[in-house]
């Protein structure tokens, strides 16, 4: 027979694995992305881009968020990287995306292997950041193909939907203002 300090021990361990588990954040979802690199042809357009669609299953509101950059894809030494660019606005708070360079040997940006760096603050002020690399290829994320004139796209592959992006809460910030503030998250 449990004597009653040790019954309730398991109590508090039962209890405290609950809420552990209460608390346990579920994966960010990316349920579209799709990438383009131009041609270079004369009269085309020079814009490369990569547009991405993200959701925050954890919050009872709407929460999906469209997260885009463009760079002159032409023009050498301009790139996507090390840019925080807020994502259209959701309701409870704000999300922002960085582009990282996933091949450190690569001249130019690439559409078809980089790193997304998501950032979310909900409107209580609680931070949370989450990456994840999509590339192209056999059994990848990302379906990869260019065009006899140049230009190059990558879209999300039906079966890699959604990509799981894993959050893991960073801080807390004061007050979400009503100007919009570019949430600054330094790597550990």
């Amino acid at each position: 027979m449990l004597r009653p300090p040790a019954l309730l021990g398991i109590l508090l361990f039962l209890t405290s694995s609950n809420i552990v588990a209460a608390l346990a954040l579920t994966p960010w979802e990316i349920v579209q992305v799709n990438t383009y690199s131009p041609s270079g042809r004369p009269g085309s357009s020079t814009i490369s881009y990569i547009k991405t669609t993200i959701t925050d299953p954890n919050s009872t509101t709407n929460t999906t968020a469209n997260c885009n950059i463009e760079w002159n894809g032409l023009t050498k030494g301009e790139t996507p990287y090390g840019t925080a660019l807020e994502c259209t606005p959701v309701q409870d708070g704000l999300w922002e995306f960085e582009v990282l360079r996933a091949d450190p040997d690569s001249e130019r940006p690439s559409i078809s292997n980089f790193s997304l760096r998501f950032t979310r603050m909900t409107n209580d002020g609680n931070l949370y950041v989450g990456s994840v690399t999509l590339n192209s290829g056999v059994d990848r994320d990302l379906f990869f193909m260019c065009a006899a004139s140049g230009f190059c796209y990558a879209n999300l592959r039906p079966e890699s939907a959604p990509v799981r992006v894993t959050p893991k809460e960073i801080g807390k910030r004061a007050v979400l203002k009503e100007e919009y503030t570019p949430v600054v998250v330094v790597p550990e």
